[in-house]
């Protein structure tokens, strides 16, 4: 076999790779991929989005991966995480949910069919939402609200079984007969 066929056989060879994740830097994001005794240098990894909508997601040490080395020099390859394995199975198995686990075992997910979204945060965490100035946040035994105001359109609202509608107070007789006097 001469030279140039064995370089176009490693050449071709080094094209797509598998292997796992062996380290993951941040910044700038790279990772590096074990593949048997060969370990990488440090790659840039695919996202789900990089443009003016971006998508953080840095691959987990030991999840599978596959190096695409366009020009065969793996060198200069990109890198394709997020294969199931074993160690990482799939994280649900129904047709009709989009779901995102985490290790601290928080989870979203969307059922398409029921037109339902869960989300699931274990006991110490907690949930924000924030638009403009206002903040409304969720933790275990209560609730939140900075900067805004509940309204209540056509329903009521009930603390500790008791009715903001229905409540009276016995010196101020009903609640509408005093506020109309007003």
């Amino acid at each position: 076999m001469s030279f140039e066929q064995s370089e176009t056989d490693r050449a071709m060879a080094c094209m797509l790779m598998a292997g796992t994740i062996e380290a993951v830097q941040y910044k700038p994001p790279r990772v590096r991929v074990r593949s048997g005794d060969w370990v990488s240098s440090f790659l840039p990894w695919f996202s789900v989005a990089a443009g003016g909508v971006r998508h953080w997601r840095p691959p987990t040490v030991g999840e599978q991966a596959m190096v695409f080395s366009v020009s065969g020099q793996p060198e200069q390859g990109i890198v394709l995480a997020g294969l199931w394995t074993d160690q990482f199975p799939a994280n649900d198995d129904r047709e009709n949910i989009t779901a995102m686990d985490w290790q601290d075992g928080a989870r979203m997910e969307y059922d398409h069919e029921a037109h339902k979204l869960k989300m699931l945060l274990p006991p110490e965490g907690h949930a924000m939402l924030t638009i403009g100035g206002t903040t409304l946040e969720m933790k275990a035994g209560g609730v939140t609200l900075t900067n805004g105001t509940v309204k209540v359109v056509g329903g009521d609202v009930i603390a500790d079984g008791v009715s903001l509608k229905q409540h009276k107070h016995t010196e101020q007789g009903d609640f509408a007969e005093t506020s109309s006097a007003h």
